[in-house]
């Protein structure tokens, strides 16, 4: 949510860093609980097209703005809210940011790809 470009809150407006371009909302009731199960289909920095994510979502926030498109989404929501439209997963750049929280026990290839990230980072500033 920091990397949207605004928090709203009662009514008042909080600038955030303006990267991804959504703006959020907060309500007093959860907007998504319970387990998520999510399939990729869209390209990312981390996960395989086709690959079942599994784990959980607990937010108070919901889009109130979304200036992107369904295929800026990575993920199809096969259980969960999501972000919008059933799907999650907004990507920029090497950025991947979601609401669903992936299980990371389940999901051992997020750390592979962190560590491959990392690595073609560092070769590209040289």
């Amino acid at each position: 949510m920091y990397l949207g470009e605004e928090l709203v809150l009662d009514e008042t407006s909080f600038p955030m860093a303006g990267i991804l371009p959504v703006v959020f909302g907060f309500s007093k009731k959860p907007q998504g609980h319970g387990y998520t199960v999510v399939t990729v289909e869209h390209p990312n920095p981390y996960f395989n097209i086709g690959t079942q994510l599994k784990g959980h979502e607990f937010h108070y926030s919901r889009v109130l703005k979304w200036r992107g498109t369904d295929n800026d989404l990575a993920f199809n929501m096969k259980r969960g809210v999501g972000f919008i439209n059933h799907r999650d997963g907004v990507c920029y750049k090497n950025v991947l940011a979601t609401y669903t929280h992936i299980h990371a026990l389940g999901t051992p290839s997020w750390a592979e790809s962190m560590v491959r990230n990392a690595v073609a980072y560092k070769k590209s500033k040289k």
